[in-house]
């Protein structure tokens, strides 16, 4: 049973964390009481911060899997170093060396699926491959480009923007998997500005409303 953890006081908390089965990876400055929380699951990731100075929306900059993960070339070899050595002994990271710098405005990713919003090099696509351990799709869209903010996705299933719904429905979908739509937030378009998961918790804002609740507890169960 995944649990939920409600955030108060982090709006769009999806730009400073990302978050995966094994670690969390988040911006001291604006998420430091995250630490602080008593959940035992909680507890179980390994929390690597970053300091604003470092890296302040370390959500977008980061994404990644059980298997791997898949880093902004902005990332200096330090910041590359103090990552490898913070997370689990035999982290795989691709550090981006395409033009696209931040894998969150343009990737979506789970435990079994990588969807690209715009292509890579053939060699990139490749260790996305590798790394993630992952299938990977091609979703071009001349209306809008899947990103971790508009389209996510689970173990079995898929979330998008109301923004872009109609859009992704009308051209070929990149997986067949159950397709939910919802805000979040009380209203917020980009579900992953409020909204992250592993297979064990749940974060969410405090004024997520019953509605989109009723949505989300589909989406991950």
């Amino acid at each position: 049973m995944i649990v939920k953890i409600y955030l108060k006081g982090i709006e769009n908390f999806g730009n400073y964390i990302t978050i995966t089965d094994k670690i969390c990876i988040f911006s001291e400055d604006v998420c430091k009481n995250i630490v602080l929380s008593s959940n035992k699951i909680w507890k179980k990731l390994k929390m690597i911060p970053f300091r604003s100075y470092d890296q302040n929306f370390i959500g977008n900059m980061i994404l990644g899997n059980t298997n791997g993960l898949i880093i902004s070339n902005f990332f200096s070899d330090y910041k590359l170093r103090y990552l490898i050595k913070n997370s689990w002994d035999d982290i795989k990271i691709l550090r981006l060396d395409d033009n696209r710098n931040n894998p969150g405005s343009f990737m979506a990713v789970s435990n079994f699926h990588t969807i690209l919003g715009r292509n890579l090099q053939k060699k990139t696509i490749q260790k996305i491959k590798s790394y993630l351990k992952t299938s990977v799709y091609l979703y071009e869209n001349n209306f809008f480009t899947i990103n971790k903010f508009n389209f996510m996705i689970f173990e079995n299933s898929c979330l998008i923007s109301p923004v872009y719904l109609e859009y992704y429905l009308q051209t070929k979908k990149p997986v067949e998997l159950p397709l939910y739509c919802t805000t979040v937030s009380n209203g917020c378009n980009y579900p992953g500005l409020a909204l992250l998961f592993n297979k064990n918790i749940c974060l969410l804002n405090s004024s997520t409303n019953n509605n989109e609740l009723k949505v989300i507890n589909k989406f991950i169960n």
